[in-house]
């Protein structure tokens, strides 16, 4: 049986004064291929809500056989 172990990183999603204007999506690319340089494969995306419903940020869980 695989062993895995896991590693969570945070990416924030910056705030606007107004709530209905459109916000950039953060640069994914470079968080992705940096964890993957390290040899950990995307295993999901979470997107926790602030306490009005708007996406706070995006937790990336990454996965990888242990070592």
């Amino acid at each position: 049986m695989r062993d895995y172990e896991y590693r969570t990183v945070t990416i924030d999603y910056p705030k606007l004064r107004f709530g209905w204007l459109r916000r950039r999506l953060p640069d994914f690319d470079t968080v992705l291929n940096r964890e993957a340089r390290d040899g950990w494969r995307l295993h999901r995306v979470l997107e926790p809500a602030d306490g009005f419903g708007a996406t706070a940020a995006f937790v990336a869980i990454f996965e990888r056989e242990r070592r």
